[in-house]
């Protein structure tokens, strides 16, 4: 993703509906309280800053620096998200882990989504959870229906319809497929289905003290 591409990402992150997923598929775990977030592809930002907003300490990671600096300098108050730029592969070793991690349209669009799957769970702490955001089934012309593109009704709306156009003809992203023995996955549809949210935790005989596992 180079510099008009980061610039276009920005635009498309000021879409109301956008937003609204996104604000969902964070929600779906619990107030920070101060635990570690770590954004990973985060682009211009919105997860991250929707992340801090919840009370975590979050990290963005992104491996284009013009998304990042456009994430940075939206992110001006003590409390904000820090970013940096940072391949996927580099951030378990120079990073450590987070308590939750994060990757919304990050893996729809890595050569090798396995390999990019098992190195977003490294960077899990060990009672961690991957929360993964990717389009659903209801992104494609002859499922979208009236509801949704009324909910998408609003400020650069019209950005419903090109996220429609970019990915027609591909099925939906299934995480469960990609993921690593060990792990319980959960699907959440969003946004009546036009995202899914999915959440990965490690299968532990202590999962009961998990304090995401009602998440």
């Amino acid at each position: 993703m180079g510099f008009f591409a980061a610039r276009f990402f920005a635009y498309v992150q000021g879409a109301a509906f956008y937003q609204q997923i996104h604000r969902e598929a964070v929600a779906l775990l619990p107030p920070g309280a101060g635990k570690t977030w770590f954004d990973i592809g985060c682009g211009p930002g919105l997860v991250a800053r929707l992340a801090a907003e919840r009370g975590y300490r979050v990290m963005g990671f992104d491996s284009n620096a013009d998304a990042v600096e456009i994430a940075t300098r939206h992110s001006g108050t003590v409390d904000s998200p820090r970013f940096a730029c940072v391949a996927l592969e580099s951030i378990a070793e120079d990073d450590g882990t987070a308590d939750v991690v994060s990757a919304a349209s990050l893996l729809r669009v890595v050569k090798d989504r396995p390999l990019a799957l098992r190195q977003l769970l490294k960077t899990l702490a060990p009672k961690g959870v991957l929360l993964v955001v990717e389009t659903g089934h209801a992104l494609a012309w002859r499922k979208l229906t009236i509801n949704h593109l009324t909910a998408a009704r609003g400020r650069r709306s019209w950005i419903l319809g090109l996220l429609v156009l970019s990915r027609m003809g591909a099925p939906p992203l299934d995480v469960k497929a990609l993921c690593p023995e060990g792990y319980t996955v959960a699907c959440h549809a969003l946004g009546g289905g036009l995202v899914n949210a999915w959440i990965l935790r490690r299968d532990t005989d202590d999962s009961m003290k998990n304090p995401f596992v009602n998440a």
